[in-house]
């Protein structure tokens, strides 16, 4: 599974429990345009997260976030980490 979203803009009074928790199985993908600022929070299993032009790649386990540290292109990655699938939410 392959998705691309554009990014979003929620008002900053948004409360992070307002956005949805997205599901990702194992080894799919989304993709999405994001923001300087925007982070993510991962909810159970773990996401591998890749951006445009950042040298390095993230793993991001249940429990931990991620920000975005310039603007572009991210892949993510469903890496369960023995769970069914991963569950996150963007938090900004």
């Amino acid at each position: 599974m392959d998705t691309t979203t554009a990014l979003v803009a929620l008002p900053a009074s948004t409360p992070a429990t307002a956005c949805p928790a997205l599901s990702l199985a194992h080894a799919a993908l989304h993709r999405r345009e994001v923001a300087v600022g925007a982070s993510l929070t991962v909810l159970a299993g773990r996401l591998w997260i890749t951006l445009h032009g950042d040298p390095d790649d993230h793993f991001v386990a249940a429990g931990q976030g991620w920000t975005a540290t310039r603007a572009g292109r991210c892949v993510i990655q469903g890496d369960a980490d023995g769970a069914a699938a991963s569950l996150w939410r963007w938090t900004a």
